[in-house]
């Protein structure tokens, strides 16, 4: 739900990034260093309105939130890790701006035009036309036309719709599932697969996302989720499910240095790379366990 906002002339406009994402970056490991995460989307082009100023300014947003996915060491096999689900609430600095774009004049079009314009038209036309056409037409036409039509007649397929989900989510807990952006408000409905599972019809939010809930009896293993809308399959995702296991509890209290049960959070100081300034962010992480 990210915005890069554009301010000229004591005006501003909120334009979205879509897919702002950030590649894997490590954790600090000191107490209050700076956790920078550098990030990159693409902002679609806009139209320079008439009344800016002579330059328009570029900010980050006062705070959004980012989709994360935070690996840990797995206390039983140093080889692997294991990967935590998390929505990063981020909020700006005090000074949002990242930097300027000078405007410029847009170049001036010709004022004189052509004064004159032809006087003499031509007077003679052609007073020949052709006075014999063809008097023979072709005969014959193809007397043997294919007898053999297929008997199944393809048709197109729906219109697909990209969304993301996680890798992987626990049994009995929920997971969400992201639309592009302007499907805020629309309502769809969730099956789980192989095995047909509703899961119920949803109203994709302002944030352009639903949440689902999986099972607590789903099968561990490889799942696929269908997105429909009037009953054309609009989108389909995979993702695992992981048996639910309350003992996995205390490797992210050691790692993460949580206290507590199940549920924990901590906050970090982060800093964002968004188009092309950077702003610093402080955040904290929201986790279902």
């Amino acid at each position: 739900d990210s915005v890069m906002t554009l301010s000229s002339a004591g005006k501003s406009l909120q334009v979205p990034i879509p897919r702002l994402a950030a590649p894997r970056t490590d954790i600090p490991q000191t107490v209050g260093a700076p956790w920078l995460i550098p990030a990159a989307g693409t902002v679609p082009a806009i139209s320079t309105p008439s009344d800016v100023a002579s330059e328009v300014v570029l900010g980050m947003p006062a705070n959004f939130t980012i989709d994360a996915t935070i690996f840990v060491e797995n206390l039983d096999d140093p080889a692997k890790e294991d990967e935590i689900p998390s929505d990063l609430t981020c909020v700006g600095p005090a000074d949002l701006a990242l930097g300027a774009i000078p405007v410029v004049p847009a170049p001036a079009e010709p004022t004189t035009g052509p004064t004159s314009e032809p006087t003499t038209e031509p007077t003679t036309e052609p007073t020949t036309v052709p006075t014999t056409v063809p008097t023979t037409e072709p005969t014959t036409v193809p007397t043997t036309a294919p007898t053999t039509t297929p008997t199944t007649i393809p048709t197109p397929g729906p219109e697909t719709v990209e969304i993301q989900v996680p890798d992987s989510v626990v049994a009995g807990e929920s997971m969400t599932v992201r639309f592009p952006y302007g499907w805020a408000g629309q309502q769809v409905q969730a099956v789980m697969h192989s095995t047909p599972v509703n899961l119920g019809t949803k109203t994709v939010s302002g944030a352009n996302q639903i949440s689902v809930t999986i099972p607590a009896n789903a099968t561990p293993g490889q799942h696929t989720l269908i997105i429909s809308q009037n009953g054309r399959v609009l989108a389909a995702a995979q993702f695992e499910v992981a048996a639910s296991d309350t003992e996995d509890v205390y490797y992210e209290e050691e790692v993460l240095a949580s206290t507590g049960g199940p549920s924990f959070a901590i906050g970090v100081l982060g800093a964002l790379a968004i188009v092309s300034g950077a702003g610093l962010l402080f955040w904290r992480r929201r986790t279902r366990q």
